[in-house]
């Protein structure tokens, strides 16, 4: 029998799963994404708010969930306010994605007699790996869906079946294709130089990823029978700045620097959310993704390296020529 596979944040990068039919549940259904989806066969509802109501719909009759809250729409949404409160979007932005996530744990509590796997994308626990000293709101938002969750774990200890036995986590490495993000564009700083500037000193790495390669990973997992004991990590590579820097100029045969700024530089250079990136790359030169936690990678999965996209691999397919302008 073929089983229902909800995906809360559907994007183009979803897979088809021979054992699952699947349903999407986007903000906008007629976006050229959303419409790409419903072209391979995928269903497509709405949820513009992640209301309890509208996801407890969505959810009916699910036998694998997968949840994305979204941390940077607000920005987005508010891109357009004349003169925005930044700051006071951090803090706005993580009290949506907090209600986001209570909103699907309390949804799926409602299709447990059907539910196999709850996956959750998160991010570590950045307080706790640092002993309080990186405090980071997009992490924060995250965790305390889990936190809401495990909450929930002790007040229906006594129940036969609980949410949280079906859990599964999963972390996503910074993914490639922020680089095509306004602010990740580079300056020109003369007739045929570019610079690229963040926090992140020059040489320390980064876990990355592909968007196109979460589905992979989780077309893998619904393969398993039971719930991860450990975070999945999706995570294809470790490139620094200046490795992927330097792969992009060869690519594009510009002359492009990578140059480390301070915190305050890199705040004033992107007022939107320069606050918040600086924070996480502060706490990633210290701990690298997630410090010393075990997580679970391809390879637990039976993930060849040569199945997921390297950052050359993106590189080489991407149209780079808008990002110059």
């Amino acid at each position: 029998m073929t089983k229902l596979f909800v995906v809360l944040g559907a994007t183009s990068s979803e897979k088809h799963h021979p054992d699952y039919n699947i349903r999407g549940i986007d903000r906008d259904i007629w976006s050229p994404a959303a419409e790409d989806l419903v072209a391979r066969g995928i269903e497509m509802v709405p949820a513009a708010s992640y209301s309890l109501i509208a996801l407890g719909s969505a959810f009916k009759g699910a036998t694998s969930i997968f949840v994305f809250t979204d941390f940077w729409q607000t920005f987005i949404d508010t891109s357009a306010a004349p003169s925005p409160d930044y700051c006071a979007l951090e803090y706005i932005a993580k009290d949506v994605e907090i209600s986001q996530g209570r909103n699907a744990v309390d949804a799926a509590m409602g299709c447990l007699d059907t539910l196999e796997h709850f996956i959750l994308t998160s991010l570590p626990d950045e307080q706790t790996i640092s002993d309080g000293k990186h405090v980071i709101p997009q992490y924060a938002a995250k965790t305390a869906t889990i936190k809401y969750l495990r909450q929930i774990l002790h007040a229906d200890s006594h129940q036969e079946k609980t949410l949280w036995d079906v859990t599964s986590i999963v972390w996503l490495g910074y993914y490639m294709e922020n680089w095509l993000s306004p602010h990740s564009k580079p300056k020109k700083t003369g007739d045929q130089t570019y610079t690229i500037s963040t926090p992140m000193p020059p040489d320390s790495p980064l876990a990355i990823t592909s968007t196109d390669d979460i589905g992979r990973y989780i077309a893998r997992f619904l393969s398993t029978s039971s719930p991860s004991p450990a975070p999945i990590l999706v995570v294809t590579q470790h490139q620094s700045m200046a490795q992927m820097v330097a792969t992009i100029a060869a690519k594009t045969g510009k002359d492009i620097v990578y140059e480390q700024v301070t915190p305050a530089q890199y705040r004033r250079d992107i007022p939107e959310i320069g606050r918040v990136l600086a924070r996480s790359y502060a706490f990633m030169e210290e701990f690298g993704f997630c410090g010393d936690v075990t997580t679970v990678g391809p390879e637990d999965l039976g993930i060849e390296k040569g199945e997921l996209t390297t950052f050359e691999d993106f590189v080489k397919v991407t149209n780079w020529d808008s990002w110059f302008l």
